[in-house]
């Protein structure tokens, strides 16, 4: 709308574009590059719909690929081949002035290409899992799309993919994630002597703003409906987004802390309790307790807290056996009585 109120005051003159990649994934993002720089010729060729520039330039196959949270495959209809590629360049160029790599003839450095192979831990097995089960509870529409998203899912993904710890900081440091592999190519091929307290001073620093950052996340307690009513849409979102964050933090904690035989509830609260806090820790404790079934491993006094002080009910599910959740909110609430007849004194 910005583009075509500037054209009508300047005659189609008043909008410049300058990027290095006008397609960067698809050449149907020439479509979006020409609405924006070319909407009325477009329009006046008849082209302004996408169906009809695609039936003109482009022909659609449809196949199975890879879903998005890496697990399974899906139906996805893509362009295959274009056609009449002469004529939509002719079309384009009427407004882009474009120069190659060849033409500019830039400095770049050399490129040396290495590939290396990274297995999954076993902390990143569980965690794509979780984020299928995400994806499958956005597919059926379980989810309120600002509490979850295939957005966030795939970007959750990404991170992943580099390092657990870059999703959690408090996750242990596995010598085989891809930003280890990095490390370990960058110390052999590279002086990096005068670099490695720098480095490591960052690694630490970028640790302890993410915790810094999550702890100072306020709670929200109205609904979306209240917020938008409000005007605190993104205050409900980046609540609901910790608590999300906490939700895994709290599966990972139990998993990691339990042995076959016991739960060290100490050492998994103290993991959450020091990104997340002991308010939000506890509120979503209890959420995922409400969301449960009862089926006596949940015990009555454990429901009735949890029914007091759960956050919400809605798009809060793990994996979590309910006998260590059980365990893990008895030691929440232990904690609590005890912090709270030290008040008293």
């Amino acid at each position: 709308m910005k583009c075509r109120y500037l054209d009508e005051f300047t005659g189609s003159k008043g909008v410049v574009f300058a990027t290095g990649t006008p397609v960067s994934n698809s050449m149907v993002e020439l479509y979006t590059m020409q609405r924006y720089l070319q909407h009325d010729r477009l329009e006046a060729l008849g082209l302004g719909h996408f169906d009809a520039w695609a039936a003109n330039f482009g022909e659609t196959v449809t196949a199975m690929e890879l879903a998005p949270e890496g697990t399974g495959y899906r139906a996805r209809t893509r362009f295959s081949k274009f056609f009449n590629l002469p004529e939509l360049m002719s079309l384009f160029r009427e407004v882009a002035d474009i120069k190659t790599a060849d033409e500019l003839n830039l400095p770049k450095p050399k490129v040396v290409y290495h590939n290396e192979v990274s297995q999954p831990t076993q902390i990143q097995k569980q965690m794509v899992k979780a984020l299928s089960e995400r994806a499958s509870r956005v597919h059926a529409r379980l989810v309120e799309p600002e509490v979850d998203n295939m957005l966030a899912i795939t970007n959750d993904g990404r991170k992943l993919g580099l390092d657990q710890r870059v999703v959690n900081p408090l996750l242990p440091d596995e010598p085989g994630t891809k930003v280890n592999k990095c490390v370990d190519n960058v110390f052999r091929n590279a002086d990096i002597s005068d670099y490695n307290s720098f480095l490591s001073f960052c690694l630490a620093e970028r640790a302890d703003a993410e915790i810094a950052k999550q702890r100072a996340i306020p709670i929200y307690d109205g609904t979306a409906r209240e917020a938008n009513e409000r005007g605190e849409v993104e205050k409900f979102k980046a609540s609901r987004q910790a608590d999300s964050d906490c939700r895994e933090a709290i599966e990972n904690a139990i998993a990691r802390n339990y042995d076959g035989s016991r739960l060290n509830t100490k050492a998994a609260i103290a993991e959450v309790r020091e990104q997340f806090g002991e308010k939000r820790m506890a509120r979503v404790t209890a959420s995922l307790i409400a969301n449960r079934q009862p089926d006596g491993r949940i015990s009555p006094e454990n429901m009735k807290w949890a029914e007091k002080n759960a956050t919400t009910k809605k798009a809060f599910t793990d994996r979590t056996h309910s006998g260590l959740l059980d365990i893990f909110a008895t030691r929440l609430r232990e904690n609590e009585r005890k912090r709270a007849r030290e008040a008293e004194r």
